[in-house]
């Protein structure tokens, strides 16, 4: 069982690590994905469009990475509205 002091670290740890945290938010279509790139206090970083095949999909990849990259975060975390169907292959990419 947890001392309240090792409860009070482990969020402590938690809130850092999301705070230094790109949150990617996809909305999948048949066609296009709408795609958002936030930071933990929901400033908005990019917004776009990519059509629902490999090479915009890998665009996306690449995208994610560079801001990562440019912004020093240690992690990325990517919600998809109702992936199966429209997002199945997108998930799939996102993956591999």
């Amino acid at each position: 069982m947890k001392t309240i002091e090792q409860k009070i670290k482990t969020t402590d740890i938690l809130t850092a690590s999301l705070n230094n945290s790109l949150f990617v938010g996809i909305d999948p279509h048949k066609f296009m994905h709408y795609v958002l790139i936030t930071s933990r206090n929901q400033d908005v970083i990019r917004e776009m469009e990519i059509s629902n095949n490999h090479s915009d999909i890998e665009l996306l990849i690449k995208e994610i990475l560079r801001i990562k990259n440019k912004n020093n975060f240690s992690n990325i975390f990517i919600g998809i509205e109702g992936y199966h169907g429209n997002g199945e292959f997108l998930v799939k990419k996102l993956q591999d």
